[in-house]
């Protein structure tokens, strides 16, 4: 017959206990996740809205809503996921990847882009904080000047 001690007991008790904390650890960081992937997902919408009436001739060269949410988004919740920053120069990348095949055409796109991209990025980062969202808790790189003026 089994007779619980109070060491067993105490096993008895702390594993129901312990499964609890990581169950609840668990849930609290879906829920963090899934909130930052709703904010981001706000901040990028907010600021796609307003690069599109400024820059709609950005809008029209393919800098548009399924490259902002099928490519850049992805994007940003990845990098965001794991702590990495996203450059203005990754977000130039991928637009070139998205608009030429061709490496010395990439080139060019990727350096006609940039002011777009970087200003695109200052909007998304605008549009965080004012959400009161910490830019870096989801690792967004952000040049330090002033936001550039476009032609």
């Amino acid at each position: 017959m089994f007779t619980p001690t109070r060491s067993s007991s105490h096993s008895l008790w702390s594993r129901p206990t312990s499964m609890l904390l990581r169950l609840e650890q668990t849930l609290v960081q879906g829920l963090a996740r899934d909130y930052h992937r709703r904010s981001l997902r706000t901040a990028v919408t907010v600021a796609y809205t307003r690069f599109g009436r400024e820059y709609p001739q950005w809008v029209a060269s393919l800098f548009d809503d399924y490259f902002v949410y099928q490519h850049l988004l992805p994007m940003l919740i990845t990098a965001g996921e794991a702590g990495v920053p996203v450059t203005t120069e990754q977000v130039a990348e991928k637009y070139a990847d998205q608009v030429s095949g061709v490496p010395t055409s990439r080139d060019r796109f990727r350096t006609e882009v940039m002011p777009a991209a970087d200003y695109f990025m200052h909007l998304v980062a605008a549009a965080l904080e004012d959400a009161r969202m910490i830019t870096p808790t989801i690792g967004i790189q952000f040049a330090s000047h002033e936001l550039p003026v476009l032609s």
